[in-house]
């Protein structure tokens, strides 16, 4: 259990949670939707890993911690991306 699998869940998790955020048009994820990342998450390597070491509960405080952080990322990013678009007013003035 490296750094490359933590980094690589980490990626997977955002890219997840942002096509969530994407298809929904909203700025920020239902429980529900997080959710089911995290199901996703905890079939991987690491949390798999940690249930078998560790026990049930560090797998998911693993996952808990990769998707409040992965989480965070995507919808802050979101929420750049549409304060930088210009509304529909901006672009009709003359």
């Amino acid at each position: 259990m490296g750094k490359g699998a933590y980094e690589c869940d980490q990626l997977v998790v955002r890219q997840m949670l942002g096509e969530l955020l994407a298809e929904s048009g909203r700025q920020s994820l239902s429980e529900q939707e997080v959710l089911k990342v995290g199901a996703v998450l905890l079939q991987g390597p690491v949390a798999q890993k940690l249930k078998r070491t560790e026990g049930k509960e560090a797998g998911l405080k693993y996952a808990g911690e990769v998707l409040a952080k992965a989480r965070r990322i995507v919808e802050q990013a979101r929420q750049a991306e549409q304060s930088q678009r210009p509304s529909h007013d901006q672009g009709m003035e003359r």
